[in-house]
């Protein structure tokens, strides 16, 4: 609303999952074979303008992972401690851009991502949480409502066995989130687990098993170390 003519004036917003803001200027990252360059979006207090130009890259333009290092990958390890003989099928998966994830792979008790680089972002999170009936990290306090921030997720169906008897659980999302060390300043890796068939109960996430046992769940439980989940086949209680 104009407040001096009391007129409805139209104005415009610009977004990308690939863009950062910067003050007045919207920084986008351009598909193109020239390095170190991105769109520069900038206000100019016109409602149905832009001024636009290609800019250098600046160390404030992304908020890249302070280890990354261009062509490097990363290994990530994750560990569902109390399982063995672990298989995992990969239904979906996301990871913020301009990362990848170049491979992931399942054995003993451990899931390996190996990605090119770490950045949070909301999109992310977003997906990773949608439709999600429980919810759980590994490190710190968790928040009811999720992360708000991954760097990425998958959701597999996983195979494993637990004192010799072999088990399953459809659909379980593993997410990696990032933050701040108080102390050291370093950035620290963690992770969430969740699934539309697990529900939450303090620092243990119940999940739902694909067996012909009756009367039984996943018990997942939080031990505050930032790669890992205990685990355990328990009772559902009443």
């Amino acid at each position: 609303k104009d407040e001096e003519t009391g007129a409805n004036d139209r104005y415009y917003w610009g977004a990308s999952e690939t863009c950062s803001l910067e003050g007045n200027s919207l920084n986008c990252e351009l598909i193109t074979d020239d390095v170190g360059v991105q769109w520069k979006v900038t206000k100019i207090d016109e409602e149905h303008d832009f001024a636009t130009s290609i800019a250098p890259v600046t160390p404030s333009g992304r908020r890249l992972d302070d280890e990354y290092e261009q062509g490097e990958d990363y290994e990530n390890v994750f560990t569902l401690q109390g399982i063995s003989n672990l298989e995992c099928s990969k239904q979906s998966s996301k990871i913020t851009s301009p990362y990848e994830i170049k491979s992931i792979s399942c054995s003993g008790d451990s899931i390996t991502f190996t990605v090119t680089g770490h950045e949070g972002s909301s999109s992310v999170a977003d997906d990773f949480k949608n439709g999600a009936q429980g919810m759980l990290c590994t490190d710190g306090d968790c928040p009811s409502a999720g992360p708000s921030e991954l760097n990425f997720y998958v959701d597999f169906n996983l195979k494993f066995e637990v004192d010799g008897t072999k088990y399953e659980v459809k659909n379980f999302r593993v997410g990696q989130g990032t933050h701040k060390d108080e102390e050291t300043g370093a950035n620290d890796r963690y992770y969430w687990g969740a699934s539309e068939t697990c529900h939450t109960d303090g620092n243990v996430l119940n999940c739902e098993l694909t067996t012909d046992v009756v009367g039984i769940q996943w018990e997942l439980s939080k031990v505050d170390q930032e790669h890992l989940f205990q685990t355990s086949i328990a009772a559902i209680e009443p």
